[in-house]
């Protein structure tokens, strides 16, 4: 059994989340055995037997056709939208009539397996997208063996955000929160192709209190620095308006730190409860949750029993299984 790997967009124009956790699944499916390697688009190598295509988008429209076309088992790991609104309900309906969502409706029938992150995804395709619920499976994303083999640190006194810079990942009102409650906070990412304007506007606010924003440009995913970032903060926060499955609050919640996150559908995954919830659009709102988590911490700490899942192991054999079954 052979597989081959393929990503939706080039990683010198947009890397994240989503392509972190795809490099990091592939090494867990090849230490569980597997033979998996990156699809090279230039080869004329087809001696393999399943693709694997990673996220949901146009560009994939030809691999998903061809696989098919070439007799290829078709596997897809994918993220999708959160409907959770009358009025996204609506604007769904509109364009699985007439535009966008009338295609991928019709893509997403094409894969033999299909992976989401949690089950609030698993509804959604198989609600709105009309995906038969036999060919979902819910694995969640991957946290480095280094979150879990970590040792406790001295405790210092600052809120602690990582990620992409961003309007969606909301660091600046995160920031205007801290400001007004005087609490530090130390922020890690770089900022987002195309969200420039948002990453001046968190520099000027960052260069007007030094003393309590720490803006740190980037650190390298699972190294030692980032994670001592996390073992020495007292409150991870990330009030961002959309999310799948932030991975980010998977490491902070695997050392169990107090989190703060948007009251959206994402944070009602079994891996961060009972995280404290705030409304990510008011600034007092944030500031109300940062200060319960900062005076009640442990109230708000995420069991430790469903984060096993997350463990590379348990990753790469639940993939593992998924693709024998499909000759079976």
């Amino acid at each position: 059994m052979v597989v081959k790997y393929t990503l939706l967009q080039p990683h010198c124009f947009a890397y994240g989340g989503f392509d972190i956790q795809m490099l990091q699944t592939s090494d867990a499916i090849q230490e569980s055995g597997v033979n998996i390697a990156k699809l090279d688009p230039w080869s004329r190598d087809h001696s393999f037997d399943i693709l694997h295509c990673w996220g949901l988008g146009f560009s994939h429209y030809e691999n998903y056709f061809w696989a098919k076309k070439s007799g290829k088992k078709l596997v897809a790991t994918i993220l999708m939208h959160d409907i959770d609104s009358a009025l996204a309900n609506l604007k769904f309906k509109v364009s699985a009539l007439i535009s966008k969502q009338r295609i991928m409706k019709g893509m997403l029938q094409m894969p033999d397996e299909i992976v989401v992150v949690n089950e609030g995804q698993a509804d959604i395709c198989n609600h709105y997208y009309k995906v038969n619920a036999a060919k979902i499976h819910v694995i969640p994303n991957v946290v480095n063996e280094i979150f879990f083999d970590a040792h406790p640190q001295n405790l210092m006194d600052y809120v602690l955000t990582t990620g992409n810079v961003c309007r969606r990942k909301n660091q600046l009102t995160l920031a205007r929160a801290c400001v007004q409650l005087g609490i530090r906070l130390v922020i890690i990412g770089k900022v987002m192709q195309g969200e420039e304007d948002y990453g001046k506007m968190l520099k000027r606010f960052t260069a007007q209190h030094p003393d309590l924003l720490t803006w740190v440009a980037e650190l390298k995913e699972n190294s030692i620095e980032l994670i001592n970032y996390y073992k020495s903060c007292r409150v991870f926060a990330l009030p961002s308006f959309v999310e799948q499955q932030p991975i980010s609050a998977l490491e902070a919640a695997v050392l169990q730190k107090p989190l703060v996150l948007a009251k959206r559908p994402y944070a009602n995954q079994k891996f961060y409860r009972p995280a404290c919830l705030v409304d990510p659009g008011s600034i007092t709102a944030v500031a109300e949750g940062l200060l319960k988590a900062w005076q009640h911490g442990r109230r708000y700490i995420p069991h430790d029993g469903p984060l096993q899942e997350c463990r590379k192991q348990n990753i790469g054999a639940n993939y593992k299984k998924l693709y024998e079954n499909l000759f079976i």
